[in-house]
């Protein structure tokens, strides 16, 4: 009976030992013990081998989610320059109230140059009481601007103002005076006379100026004629 029995557990051990042949690579044998005529075999599987990608570093600026990643992009140096464009604006804009008194004031003076040289030229009589007349509207206006200034680019275009209506004056009172030596032959006699007095013409070039820069609004470089 014994050699059956052997050939019995030989044709088991076979068998057993063709089946783990079949079994994965992977699978690892365990718990092997042999107990005088019996034989425990119990075979663990191996959890399949996992590759694991190797992570790459993340691109610059890139974040977790692409559509709204909650960044706000600030620019700085076109706010400053905006800012400095607006400053600048801010330095030569003349104040409401200022421009129309100054516009006003300019607009008396060419009233009384066009006044003067329409007398010369038709020989009309120079009548000192209607230029003494059109000085104190002048400077009652003047006077009004003053008080309308606001800002430096206001007291700067003042000093423009208050220039010109003493350099008219001045030609006016030296204008009288030669009336009334009558010296003032030549003036009515021939009308090129006036259009080529230098004090004259540079007088209502700096009003024609200063006409402009009121209408404007803004602050001008004092042009030649003014000077």
């Amino acid at each position: 009976m014994k050699p059956k029995w052997l050939f019995v557990f030989s044709m088991i051990g076979l068998m057993h030992l063709s089946a783990a042949a079949l079994e994965p690579n992977c699978t690892e044998a365990s718990n092997v013990a042999t107990h005088s005529s019996r034989q425990e075999h119990s075979v663990k599987p191996c959890s399949p081998t996992k590759t694991e990608k190797p992570s790459e570093a993340p691109q610059a600026g890139a974040t977790g989610n692409d559509k709204n990643d909650g960044t706000i992009v600030v620019n700085v140096w076109s706010s400053s320059r905006s800012e400095d464009k607006s400053k600048e604006e801010d330095v030569t804009k003349l104040s409401p109230e200022f421009a129309v008194a100054g516009l006003t004031v300019a607009g008396k003076m060419q009233n009384t140059e066009r006044r003067l040289e329409q007398s010369i030229k038709q020989s009309f009589p120079l009548g000192e009481f209607w230029i003494r007349l059109d000085f104190d509207s002048i400077n009652d206006s003047l006077r009004l601007a003053s008080l309308s200034v606001r800002n430096d680019a206001d007291r700067q275009a003042l000093e423009q103002l208050q220039s010109q209506v003493g350099r008219l004056r001045l030609w006016s009172d030296w204008l009288i005076q030669q009336n009334r030596e009558l010296r003032l032959a030549d003036y009515y006699i021939t009308p090129s006379t006036l259009d080529n007095d230098d004090r004259f013409q540079s007088s209502v070039g700096c009003t024609d100026f200063l006409l402009s820069m009121f209408a404007s609004g803004k602050l001008q470089e004092e042009d030649r004629s003014c000077r």
